[in-house]
């Protein structure tokens, strides 16, 4: 990522979940809920720079930096949320691969592949190609975003 000439690089694990960031030669780690949230990123010395906490659903409710002027770029750097999931600080919405979810209504704002809908699970919910998680999305994941 390329932003006023200056590179970010992510880094993965084995899982294809984002772990840390590298700008300018620091690394940036990922600190995350045991549901993939992005918690708080630290720097090499374990200080936290930026922390997010989040509703159920997603929705930021808090988002604050150090404020140390040194520090500052790595919350605009940072393109990671809730569940790991990308969000796109103009729309507000977060990037799933091939949809873009609203945490504000907690559904997606374009339709599943009908491919995808399970007719078999018996919940109603798994035909609507709108729902996010079946709307449970406590104890529930978007199996077709791999994180």
């Amino acid at each position: 990522m390329m932003q006023g000439g200056v590179v970010a690089y992510f880094y993965y694990d084995s899982n294809n979940s984002v772990t840390a960031m590298s700008i300018n030669d620091s690394m940036y780690y990922y600190v995350k809920n045991l549901q993939g949230d992005i918690t708080k990123i630290v720097n090499e010395s374990g200080n936290v720079l930026v922390e997010y906490t989040y509703d159920a659903w997603g929705k930021i409710l808090n988002e604050t930096s150090s404020g140390n002027g040194t520090y500052a770029h790595v919350k605009d750097f940072n393109p990671f949320r809730y569940r790991g999931y990308v969000y796109d600080t103009d729309t507000g919405l977060y990037y799933l691969q091939s949809r873009y979810y609203d945490s504000k209504t907690g559904r997606f704002i374009n339709a599943d592949d009908t491919a995808y809908v399970d007719t078999n699970s018996g919940t109603p919910l798994s035909t609507n190609m709108f729902a996010y998680c079946e709307n449970n999305q406590i104890n529930d994941n978007d199996v077709m975003y791999i994180n």
